[in-house]
């Protein structure tokens, strides 16, 4: 490559050259060589310097194997599926995308956030849906923002169908980051048990397609950037997208430490699966507002009473309390008190107990 056109890695993998030269005899070194070479022309214009690590291609496939045949069973059945903690990760577009696809009848987004506009605006550790109303609940860089994540297993367990899905990815390496805060890093093993705990019987944990160590400094070292407010803006700029790059380039090599490196990994996966037999939602495609639709799945969020849609909001008789409804977003962190409070179910028990001896 002409010197001119050379990204700044490029330099640094001249010094890999050498050491490797040096160290091995010829066909071993430019076999080795090859490789990095190979690696680091397919990821140069897709992951070097942006977004997070994909699955390492020789990574065990198991666990993707795993989620394929336990979503299959979901697919084009009138299932719900709900995500948690969305971000600006599910824009209308990908929604759409994925009830196609997957034959969905409701994708519903939930996040704490109502700045984000999701479809539910809630706690993850209170869901506001009923007891197993939903067949899949999946979440994505959601666990470390949240101080008791048992709380999101457990409230997964109860929303969700028997035989239904519950899929978790989280970062295991990487900086902190407040969304609005930042808690927890989690083990494999943490997942493995409190899964179990919380009841569910098939629980697989994957952390080996981001294994490898130079794999995590990769993915960890490209969250960081240049402060441009500084001098030596351009000069650290320079040098970090050198290292970035020379230890994405790198990745190859993380199969010839020892273990294979693989005790070193930056995300978790996670697939647990509600015991039971799956029976789908069967739901029809809706149309018209969400939130009507979709009342006969929401609970209050603290007693897990139902709510029930009354043309303007969604109101909970058992607690006296309603919530406000904006456009399609369901608020359901802020209850209102009814203006007038339910007759208690004991009176209604009562008044209903002398109807029918007057009628008798």
């Amino acid at each position: 490559m002409p010197r001119g056109m050379e990204q700044p890695h490029h330099r640094l993998l001249a010094v890999v050259r050498e050491l490797v030269g040096d160290r091995l005899p010829a066909d071993r070194a430019d076999a080795l060589l090859a490789r990095i070479d190979e690696h680091e022309a397919a990821i140069r214009d897709t992951w070097l310097l942006g977004g997070v690590n994909p699955s390492r291609p020789d990574a065990d496939p198991s666990w993707d194997l795993a989620r394929a045949q336990a979503y299959a069973p979901t697919e084009r059945v009138g299932a719900v599926h709900l995500e948690l903690g969305t971000f600006t990760s599910f824009p209308p577009s990908k929604v759409d995308e994925m009830v196609r696809g997957d034959g969905l009848a409701e994708f519903l987004r939930l996040d704490f956030d109502r700045a984000y506009a999701p479809d539910l605006v809630a706690d993850v550790t209170a869901l506001p849906l009923r007891e197993a109303s939903v067949d899949r609940v999946a979440s994505n860089s959601l666990f470390e923002h949240v101080s008791h994540p048992h709380r999101i297993i457990r409230e997964s367990f109860r929303v969700l169908r028997p035989g239904g899905v519950m899929v978790v990815v989280m970062p295991f390496v990487i900086h902190r980051h407040g969304y609005p805060h930042d808690y927890v890093r989690l083990t494999p093993q943490f997942f493995e048990r409190a899964c179990r705990e919380a009841g569910f019987a098939d629980v697989i944990v994957d952390d080996d397609a981001s294994s490898g160590l130079f794999n995590v400094l990769h993915n960890s070292s490209k969250m960081a950037a240049a402060d441009d407010a500084l001098p030596e803006a351009e000069a650290v700029r320079a040098v970090h997208e050198a290292v970035v790059g020379l230890l994405g380039a790198l990745l190859p090599l993380d199969r010839l430490l020892r273990d294979q490196s693989r005790t070193w990994f930056h995300s978790v996966r996670v697939l647990a699966v509600k015991p039971g037999t799956y029976e789908p939602s069967r739901r029809p495609r809706g149309a018209g507002p969400l939130v009507p639709r979709i009342a006969d799945l929401l609970a209050d969020p603290e007693t897990k009473a139902p709510v029930v849609w009354d043309g303007r909001r969604l109101v909970c008789d058992f607690t006296g309390r309603w919530f406000p409804v904006e456009g399609d977003m369901a608020v359901m962190t802020e209850p209102r008190a009814l203006e007038s409070p339910p007759v208690p179910l004991r009176e209604r028990a009562r008044a209903a107990a002398r109807k029918r001896v007057k009628g008798a």
